[in-house]
């Protein structure tokens, strides 16, 4: 098993690598590789950073052109790679953030800016209220019947419009 960085331009180059699995840990654009199998067959297939490769049979060499010049790190071997370090699960978030906002009859406002980042949004109301995006009006906002509340998972600005004076409670949870 072997971890390799080379570097690969548009012309082939052979790279001493054999095994069952191929994966491309690193590549800033698609690489060329080119198998040469055992039995005397040659595959060519496009991989990118992250993709990898499993063969039935052992290759014996590989050739990798790319069409811009660059660095790669490549993994080859006989028994597979687990890499899970680009696995990543969000556990909570890492901020909760709170704010209010008064609303006045007819009139739709902003209660929450667009914010990159947030993770999910809850909003509490007092009186049945329409929510939704920049457009919002009574035909095509989401109704929440106050009190009540209602949670979005979105980075985009969220609005809102009630009949009667109201207020609008929001806590975003944020990365």
């Amino acid at each position: 098993m072997s971890v390799v960085k080379i570097n690969v331009s548009s012309a082939d180059k052979p790279v001493g690598l054999t095994g069952r699995f191929f994966k491309v840990l690193s590549a800033s654009d698609n690489i060329r590789v080119r198998f040469e199998f055992e039995e005397g067959d040659d595959l060519e297939i496009t991989l990118y950073q992250g993709l990898g490769v499993e063969y039935p049979t052992k290759y014996r060499r590989v050739w990798i052109a790319s069409d811009i010049a660059q660095d790669v790190v490549l993994w080859a071997g006989i028994g597979k790679m687990t890499d899970d370090r680009s696995q990543t699960s969000l556990v909570g978030c890492s901020a909760l953030m709170n704010h209010k906002t008064d609303l006045l009859a007819g009139v739709v406002s902003e209660v929450a800016p667009l914010q990159l980042g947030r993770r999910s949004i809850l909003i509490q109301v007092d009186q049945p209220t329409y929510v939704g995006g920049e457009n919002l009006d009574m035909a095509n906002g989401v109704l929440v019947d106050g009190p009540g509340e209602i949670e979005i998972n979105t980075q985009a600005a969220v609005y809102a419009l009630c009949a009667v004076n109201s207020t609008v409670r929001c806590m975003s949870e944020v990365n």
